[in-house]
């Protein structure tokens, strides 16, 4: 069987080649590939990371948002690509996530109002992810955020880090 971080290279993803990212999701994730859930992620891009989760997570239901639209037609049976703004919340009818992982615009401003919108729809024990935050700028906005936000840095680069939170 193979593990994240092969997905990860056969499908082009930056999440283990640029970030480091892998290590930390197979960390976290890992334990729950063997029942079904749902994951969403802002910032489809190519696609490259819904193909890896939907390879790695075949029970899981995986959510691509975007504000801008790629012509692909081939994605995988659990793969579902909305076009829109993250920051106007869930798709009418979408399944609660048990996973969100923002990786859209990297704006501070961009990931609160998402958060805000979001977060009260993480199922219980579900996870919010936000990638590649610029250590440099670690100001969250503590009133639409709050506390609770577990820092890891994955590599040298300025933003090689996430936070993530865990819904209790």
């Amino acid at each position: 069987m193979k593990g994240l971080e092969e997905w990860g290279k056969e499908c082009g993803t930056d999440k283990g080649t640029l970030h480091n990212y892998l290590g930390v999701y197979e960390a976290l994730l890992g334990w729950r590939r063997a029942v079904p859930g749902v994951l969403v992620e802002f910032g489809v891009q190519s696609g490259a990371s819904l193909r890896m989760w939907a390879r790695w997570l075949p029970l899981w239901k995986i959510i691509g948002i975007d504000v801008r639209g790629i012509a692909v037609d081939d994605w995988p049976d659990n793969v579902f690509v909305y076009w829109g703004d993250c920051r106007m919340g869930p798709v009418v009818g979408l399944d609660r996530p048990d996973v969100v992982i923002d990786d859209a615009s990297h704006e501070r401003r961009q990931i609160a109002d998402a958060y805000t919108v979001w977060w009260p729809f993480v199922k219980a024990g579900g996870l919010y992810v936000v990638e590649d935050v610029h250590k440099t700028r670690l100001n969250w906005d503590q009133d639409r955020m709050g506390a609770g936000w577990i820092r890891m840095e994955t590599g040298p680069g300025f933003d090689d880090m996430l936070m993530v939170k865990t819904k209790e």
